[in-house]
């Protein structure tokens, strides 16, 4: 209860979508806290309603719709799917002590890109089925916010030239990579800038692709607006419509989008390599508490 008071209040604890290297960093690399793994886990189904009422506001019988999804998806998650994490981490733990190739970090890529889409694959049926529901109001009120949040990031963006962002994305790096491995070293600072330099800009690609998937979303429900009642025929055009935007995001990022992606995700992989490469003992010994507590907080929730 007392979290989900500070989260409601501070508006501080949000998900959203990472890049691919970020997961990677946190979640296979360094680990979350137990804490913070715990309590997320433990209120994922309170999180999600949170987060989704930031969007769209749900009728009392979307979100018990939306408690009881959460709560089957978690429940299928903890028995079918965390042992898996947990072998993954272990494996990781390994390689820390060996060194690991750039070529290896994408192999965790591709497993971390698995998982999820095998959680979304599971999550697939309640999701279309929530979304369905939504009235045109709702849907009205969701396309907007996506609008207003790529207008706000925008005006963000243009109020700060290109080596403020350079210098707030290096302080961001560094402040994470920092709360796992402790102090950084020089030459490590020296890895930490060159990745800062070598990574490409993405976001206007990104708002590209925001507003082309809300595009595609608004077009699925123009399809089901096009039903003569709730006829199963026409449900099912409305989910095809709707599921490249929910589960095949990558086809509709156009060809620059992807090379830049592709791009980071290289430069991201070597950065790691190197920065692994360059742990001390020190170093590496908080990294691999990191990941035993990891590990312990898993194996407690299964």
């Amino acid at each position: 209860m007392i979290f989900k008071k500070y989260i409601k209040k501070y508006k501080y604890f949000k998900f959203k979508k990472l890049s691919v290297q970020w997961w990677l960093l946190i979640s296979l690399m360094f680990g979350m806290t137990a804490c913070s793994t715990k309590i997320a886990y433990n209120n994922l189904d309170w999180i999600a309603s949170w987060y989704i009422d930031d969007y769209v506001t749900l009728t009392n019988t979307q979100e018990k719709q939306l408690d009881n999804s959460v709560e089957s998806l978690l429940l299928w998650h903890r028995t079918s799917e965390l042992q898996n994490h947990v072998v993954q981490i272990k494996y990781i733990k390994i390689d820390l002590k060996n060194g690991i190739k750039p070529s290896t970090i994408k192999q965790y890529i591709t497993s971390l890109k698995q998982f999820v889409d095998v959680m979304l694959l599971k999550a697939e049926p309640e999701i279309m089925q929530l979304a369905y529901s939504l009235s045109d109001k709702q849907v009205t009120e969701f396309l907007s916010e996506i609008e207003q949040q790529n207008i706000n990031k925008i005006e963000k963006h243009n109020n700060s030239n290109e080596q403020e962002r350079l210098t707030n994305r290096f302080d961001r790096i560094e402040g994470q990579v920092t709360s796992f491995t402790g102090a950084i070293t020089e030459p490590q600072k020296v890895l930490l800038s060159e990745l800062n330099q070598s990574l490409l800009s993405a976001f206007y690609l990104r708002i590209q692709f925001r507003r082309e998937w809300a595009n595609l979303i608004a077009s699925a429900y123009q399809v089901r607006g096009q039903a003569n009642g709730d006829s199963d025929s026409q449900r099912l055009a409305f989910e095809q419509a709707l599921r490249p935007a929910l589960m095949d995001s990558n086809s509709i990022r156009s060809e620059a989008y992807l090379a830049v992606f592709e791009h980071n995700q290289t430069v991201w992989a070597d950065f790691l390599s190197q920065l692994i490469a360059s742990l001390n003992t020190k170093q590496l010994s908080s990294v691999q508490s990191k990941l035993d507590d990891t590990i312990a907080d898993l194996e407690a929730l299964y």
